[in-house]
């Protein structure tokens, strides 16, 4: 339903009081009002972002650090120089793990049910506009039209039917008080190009979704010449990991030109590949993909232990 329209059964010329009281009577009507408006769908647009460009610009929480409480709070603690006191209500509310937050996952959705729901609300009409078209439009429309060719010699008809057609066009003449009318129509069905767009925003959005909740996904920490498991230890499936080369390529000034990490990945204790992996060519063995990440050139490990048991109590 466009902007401005008619609200359920009320005259597009209503009181604004009486398409009020309409929504207000109807809640269903005024869910599927607002998200069939022109008007929210560019501010839900505008929100979404906005956001995505916070979470681009504002530094995210790394996903090595991520459900680490410790970890979290010493990266957290590395932000108070850019963020100072503003470093806790943002961590509240999300700011620095923005596309993991619960108030972006509604929003998706609503930006999900709201593509819907336009899809839904303007099939009928292009549907109608692909199968019957209006094929004789009032003289007015000729004289309004923004695209229009006026002249005042007189046109062949059949010359112009017939060139109408060489470039594919399906045409129909109609004879009316004295005037020949021609409607000529190709491509019609390009019209729902409009909707398989908006349809691609929520195949995206879905996919997403299917990959948060199906996909695996670890991160691993590694040193050179470290090894790290990908699943529990006594996973029947178990994959390791081993960095053996982590190089780095720099400009004169500094810039960075290349990052790449060589790898050995071993499954149930035998070496299977060999590969090197960079942020936008991953290593890949059956299935899983290994990208790099991030690369620190410079580093410690750190692991503490209680001299009385041996046991390790920071790593």
């Amino acid at each position: 339903m466009e902007a401005g329209g008619a609200i359920g059964n009320q005259k597009p010329g209503a009181p604004v009081w009486a398409r009020a009281a309409a929504l207000v009577l109807n809640p269903l009507r005024a869910v599927w009002w607002l998200f069939t408006n022109v008007r929210f769908a560019t501010a839900l647009l505008a929100v979404l972002s906005l956001v995505s460009l916070l979470g681009v610009l504002i530094p995210q929480m790394p996903l090595n650090v991520r459900g680490d409480s410790v970890a979290e709070a010493q990266w957290l603690a590395s932000k108070d120089g850019t963020f100072g006191f503003l470093v806790d209500p943002m961590d509240a509310i999300g700011v620095f793990d923005v596309f993991h937050a619960g108030w972006f996952a509604m929003l998706m959705g609503t930006t999900v049910a709201s593509t819907g729901a336009y899809i839904v609300s303007r099939f009928p009409g292009i549907w109608t506009a692909i199968t019957h078209p209006r094929k004789r439009v009032p003289d007015r429309y000729f004289e309004m039209a923004p695209n229009r060719f006026v002249t005042a010699e007189v046109l062949d008809a059949g010359r112009l039917e017939s060139d109408l057609r060489r470039q594919r066009y399906r045409v129909e003449r109609y004879q009316e008080d004295g005037a020949t009318y021609l409607f000529a129509d190709r491509l019609a069905s390009a019209q729902l190009g409009t909707l398989l767009t908006h349809a691609a925003v929520i195949i995206f959005i879905l996919s997403a979704v299917v990959s948060r909740m199906d996909a695996f996904e670890s991160g691993l920490f590694l040193a050179e010449g470290s090894t790290l498991p990908v699943f529990p230890v006594r996973n029947p499936e178990q994959i390791q990991v081993q960095l053996t080369d982590a190089h780095a390529a720099f400009a004169p000034g500094g810039q960075a030109l290349e990052y790449r990490s060589e790898m050995v990945i071993s499954r149930n204790g035998e070496e299977v590949k060999r590969c090197f992996s960079t942020v936008n060519s991953p290593c890949s063995y059956e299935g899983y993909r290994f990208y790099q990440a991030a690369y620190f050139g410079f580093g410690a490990a750190v692991q503490v232990r209680d001299l009385a048991t041996g046991n390790v109590v920071y790593q």
